[in-house]
């Protein structure tokens, strides 16, 4: 792993070790070429993110709704989601959570609403022809409450939606 631009590996943005698998500040390494958790606190609890999407997603897309709501600082991110699920859809697959790098950028914007750092530059992961990846990386003193409150922002969204939409 290492930073594209400096050709340096990437270091914790809270104490600056370089070997910050293992420091205690990992929130996420998040591979953004192939969509995947790969380290950090988020990691075990990824699914349940995905979870949370593919249920609030799913009985819409088997009713035939729209997914229109409002889930204020989130609107954007979540309705370019359900365009994308939406379109998915349509081809009749059962896959409801849709592109991976809308998902992502939701993913990213509540880690960091929940209090997380970003590392700041280009992250590759170099591998053979077809299998270096793009990383992003995210750091917390209390990485733990920093899913949790991620979790938390996720969950109140959905929720003030949903609260929402029953009352009109």
């Amino acid at each position: 792993m290492r930073n594209e631009d400096t050709n340096k590996s990437p270091v914790c943005t809270i104490c600056g070790t370089e070997d910050f698998s293992d420091c205690g500040h990992l929130v996420a390494d998040l591979d953004v070429t192939f969509f995947e958790c790969e380290g950090g606190a988020l990691s075990d609890k990824f699914h349940d993110f995905v979870d949370i999407l593919e249920t609030a997603f799913s009985s819409s897309v088997n009713q035939g709704q729209n997914f229109q709501t409002n889930f204020g600082f989130y609107q954007a991110h979540i309705n370019e989601l359900w365009r994308s699920v939406d379109n998915h859809a349509e081809g009749g697959s059962e896959d409801v959570v849709g592109d991976g790098s809308i998902f992502f950028g939701l993913i990213a914007t509540l880690l960091l609403d929940a209090g997380a750092n970003e590392y700041l530059g280009p992250v590759v992961i170099d591998g053979g022809p077809g299998c270096s990846s793009a990383c992003r990386l995210f750091f917390s003193e209390a990485p733990e409450n920093t899913v949790t409150e991620m979790y938390n922002l996720l969950a109140t969204t959905f929720t003030n939606a949903t609260a929402a939409t029953s009352s009109n």
